[in-house]
């Protein structure tokens, strides 16, 4: 980084202040007090910041309430311009703001993430951004008793300061590290000589399996074969059995045959029983049943009509004598009406003259005899009706009676047609009969001969007890034998898989054996030579770092102090 200008605004003692930087060594120099550490503050603010610790009001200048840094500078290719400024209010004095400005590009920022830009510009480990760490500062700035305390630390704390300001403490933690890992590995070294001491036991119970295995192996032949001579037997009863078996499915068949002819002698006789009673009923019917008439029966059915069409032709008679009479009745009541309204009549409704009254009594007279007339006709009328009632009535009875003669002639008639059939099913009947005493003498003497046979395969049943006895024996010495053999032959791939087992631990074991040299070696080089190489390259790294800060410290101090003053710096170094 080259520092090209400084610009102060309220920092410290200046009030206003710029200074440009020429190229090459520089050397402030002044009296106490005349700005020089104030310069070298601003420079540092600008770059990082408010230091841990450090308080704005040690930079801004007493009597004001703002106060600006701008620092210009190269840093590698970029010309870079940060800018600062502080503020004070009622609780102090703070950062106020903060802009970054590379290659004319600006970009305002907050306080955290411009300490993050810049310290990325320079180069500094991301450690340093992230972790209150202040080493950087070193590399711009360091006031004397900062610098005096560096110095009387002791050895060990000045060389950690120094492998950080120059980026060189990846050695240490490679040592560290490499602690790490060596305990690991002798950890893991131990885990496995225990592991391995576990499993040294392993060959000799290896060696007692496989004898254990043979053993079995020659079990299960033996069983294999013992259980090859059970099935023989086996087969052998079944097969008996089988015979036996197939003459005692004869017997069942008859005994099923004979079951059947009981279950036909039996339907039979009860549909025998049936038909002998509805043959006696039937017989019973037709000797308690009356012949039918046809001619009586065609003589009511002419009578019968006959009587109906009278009723129509009273009943049509009685509709006309009603209608007459219904007409005569309403003229004499007109004729009534005319009558009181002539007698109380005055005045002509045409001509509006008074009517004498010698033409009302004629008029009156007039109508009285039409009324008399009319009453008589009506007195002729009712006669005539009430005779047709009485005759319409007697006629109704007459179909009555003809209509009850019908109606017995027909259900004698229905009767005729029910025992015609009753007497062919009778006759059918019979021939059942006939036949099912037929069929049930047949199969009676078809049962004796089936039970004689069934007989004789009774001497089968004890056999065939005895061999099912012998066949069930046989076959539960088949399925031990079979349960032996089959709990040998698991025993035997258990032992087999055990067996499997045990090499694959052995093979284990020699694994581990073989890990743990391997794992030993690599503790035993990285105790040794890798560690004298990490402390050689570390050495080797600050003995060169001491040459050239040498040079470079010998090469300022000739620039300004001249070459006598270089020759007493000659043993000076940073370690």
């Amino acid at each position: 980084m080259i520092v090209r200008s400084l610009i102060l605004k309220n920092i410290r003692s200046y009030e206003q202040a710029s200074v440009t930087f020429p190229e090459g060594s520089v050397l402030l120099a002044g009296e106490v007090g005349s700005g020089k550490t104030t310069l070298l503050l601003a420079i540092e603010y600008a770059l990082f910041g408010l230091q841990p610790g450090q308080r704005g009001s040690a930079l801004l200048r007493n009597t004001a309430e703002e106060g600006e840094v701008s620092l210009a500078c190269k840093i590698g290719e970029d010309e870079v311009l940060i800018e600062r400024s502080l503020k004070r209010d009622t609780k102090g004095v703070s950062n106020e703001y903060a802009a970054l400005t590379v290659n004319g590009a600006k970009e305002e920022c907050s306080i955290t993430e411009l300490k993050t830009k810049i310290l990325a510009l320079l180069g500094y480990p991301e450690e340093f951004i992230k972790k209150n760490n202040i080493l950087y500062k070193y590399t711009i700035y360091t006031a004397q008793e900062q610098m005096k305390q560096i110095i009387t630390e002791d050895p060990e704390t000045r060389l950690s300061i120094l492998r950080h300001i120059f980026g060189i403490n990846k050695y240490r933690r490679i040592r560290d590290n490499l602690t790490l890992c060596i305990t690991s590995f002798k950890d893991e070294v131990k885990a496995q000589q225990i592991e391995i001491k576990i499993l040294e036991n392993q060959e000799v119970r290896l060696e007692v399996k496989r004898k254990e295995c043979k053993e079995l192996q020659e079990k299960v032949t033996l069983l294999h074969k013992e259980l090859e001579e059970k099935k023989v037997l086996h087969l052998a009863s079944e097969q008996t059995l089988k015979e036996i078996g197939s003459k005692q499915k004869e017997r069942e068949v008859f005994e099923k045959e004979i079951e059947k002819a009981n279950l036909l002698v039996i339907t039979k006789k009860e549909a025998l029983q049936t038909i002998v009673r509805e043959r006696k009923r039937l017989l019973q019917s037709l000797q308690e049943a009356t012949p039918f008439d046809q001619k009586k029966y065609e003589q009511t059915i002419r009578a019968l009509v006959e009587s109906k069409t009278t009723e129509e032709i009273l009943n049509a008679k009685l509709l006309t004598c009603k209608a007459e009479h219904a007409a005569l009745d309403s003229q004499r009541k007109q004729q009534i009406e005319r009558k009181e309204k002539v007698f109380n009549l005055n005045h002509c409704p045409t001509c509006l003259q008074d009517v004498p009254a010698n033409h009302k009594h004629n008029i009156v007279n007039e109508v009285e005899s039409l009324v008399v007339s009319l009453s008589k006709r009506l007195t002729e009328s009712g006669n005539i009706r009430k005779e047709l009632e009485d005759q319409l009535q007697k006629q109704r009875g007459i179909i009555k009676r003809l209509e009850e003669e019908k109606q017995r002639a027909d259900l004698a008639r229905s009767k005729e047609v029910y025992l015609a059939e009753s007497r062919i099913k009778e006759q059918e009947l019979y021939k059942n009969e006939e036949s099912l005493i037929k069929d049930i003498t047949f199969l009676t003497e078809h049962l004796h001969q089936l039970r004689e046979t069934t007989a004789s395969f009774t001497k089968f049943t004890a056999l065939y007890v005895r061999k099912e006895t012998e066949l069930k024996q046989a076959m539960r010495e088949e399925r031990s034998a079979e349960v032996s053999l089959a709990e040998s032959v698991k025993e035997v791939s258990l032992i087999t898989k055990e067996i499997n087992f045990i090499e694959q631990e052995i093979q284990k074991r020699k694994d581990l054996e073989t890990k743990m040299q391997k794992k030993s070696k690599l503790v035993d080089w990285l105790t040794g030579p890798f560690t004298t190489l990490v402390e050689t390259t570390e050495r080797q790294v600050l003995l060169k770092i001491r040459r050239e800060f040498s040079k470079l410290l010998q090469q300022w101090f000739y620039s300004i102090a001249g070459e006598g003053l270089v020759s007493n710096l000659m043993n000076i170094s940073p370690l």
